[in-house]
């Protein structure tokens, strides 16, 4: 959950270090929601909208029981500030819920490998993977490092051979 938060609107390195940094400070949600949002503001500096991100984690803290509690996406996504794309995603790789957590790069990706998005798509594949999480974040780094929004990189992409866009000649 952190680390989706962190991830929002800043580059995965940034994100990256400023996680290390968060869990080195705040190792359990207990540490967290017992600080003061100076403290948490602190942390998140470093990767801006800080005070945003600290009021979202405050926010979460005040339904740290429901947190506790979630057992799927549908839980999680009944939480402040967590959208279907976030409660997906931690979903698969934490509960191993056969869901897969749907952002740009992964919608991109499914509209151009079958020629239309439709949203159980994704969840189908869900039931075919072997490891959820390599799953959810493969179709993320594929969608954003190969099937880019300008100039995809097919040329590069381990689905091409299958790909609807790809086969198109694009």
């Amino acid at each position: 959950l952190i680390a989706e938060i962190l991830l929002k609107r800043t580059t995965r390195k940034a994100a990256a270090r400023a996680y290390l940094q968060f869990v080195s400070r705040f190792p359990t949600l207990d540490a967290l929601c017992t600080a003061n949002a100076t403290e948490v503001e602190e942390v998140l500096r470093p990767i801006g909208l800080y005070k945003q991100r600290s009021a979202q984690l405050q926010e979460l803290c005040l339904h740290r029981d429901a947190l506790k509690r979630a057992r799927s996406w549908r839980d999680l996504v009944k939480l402040p500030g967590i959208g279907e794309y976030t409660a997906k995603a931690i979903a698969s790789v934490l509960f191993g819920e056969r869901v897969v957590g749907v952002d740009g790069n992964v919608k991109r990706l499914l509209t151009r490998l079958f020629g239309e998005f439709e949203p159980a798509l994704a969840d189908g594949l869900a039931h075919y993977a072997d490891d959820l999480r390599l799953l959810q974040l493969g179709l993320v780094d594929l969608g954003y490092r190969v099937c880019r929004p300008r100039r995809p990189r097919c040329d590069a992409c381990p689905l091409k051979r299958v790909c609807a866009f790809s086969n198109k000649g694009n």
